[in-house]
């Protein structure tokens, strides 16, 4: 699996009570060696970086992945990792009118 940066135009704010979230799809596969996950980030002017390499190998198809990370001033420890059945569902259309100013 390749490292895979995300950027934020703006700085995201995030309190202890509410987290923040971020969503990512990958593909169903079986790697060699766990996955891992970094951020950078920055605090009263000094950069940081926290890692964690506990994210698992297996990511099968049909299912969603969902893990909690919490941020220490030590580490980026995974406290939880749900385990779900992906649930797709079929959505009416939706009819966008265009009217001419």
């Amino acid at each position: 699996m390749h490292a895979l940066t995300l950027n934020f135009e703006e700085p995201a704010t995030v309190t202890e009570e509410s987290g923040y979230t971020l969503f990512l799809l990958c593909n169903p596969q079986s790697l060699v060696e766990d996955s891992g996950f970094s951020i950078s980030y920055q605090r009263d002017g000094v950069s940081y970086t926290a890692s964690t390499n506990k994210l698992g190998k297996q990511f099968e198809a049909g299912k969603y992945y969902q893990f909690v990370l919490r941020l220490t001033k030590e580490e980026l420890k995974v406290e939880g990792c749900e385990v779900s059945d992906w649930v797709s569902e079929k959505l009416p259309e939706i009819a966008i009118e265009e009217i001419p100013s």
